[in-house]
């Protein structure tokens, strides 16, 4: 397992889990398109960031998200600082 950060310039629908699986790295849980290992009804695939601009004023807004408790336990060994691991 590798913890990936991306940050794609679409938003087209199934970009990175077709990217990343077509380069042989599915997503962990994604068995629509080839991770053979199961992650209950998810997949390892977590926007911690969107940034978008305000329909109206065209401001920049950037929303943020917490990782999932379930990472946090499943991943906890790629969420470690580098130093720690």
């Amino acid at each position: 397992m590798t913890l990936l950060e991306l940050r794609p310039q679409t938003g087209r629908k199934h970009q990175l889990r077709v990217q990343l699986s077509s380069r042989g790295f599915p997503i962990y849980g994604d068995a629509k398109y080839g991770s053979p290992h199961p992650f209950g009804r998810a997949i390892g695939l977590h926007a911690r960031s969107l940034t978008f601009l305000h329909p109206t004023r065209h401001e920049p807004i950037t929303l943020t998200a917490e990782l999932p408790k379930l990472w946090l336990g499943r991943f906890a060994h790629l969420l470690k600082p580098e130093a720690e691991r």
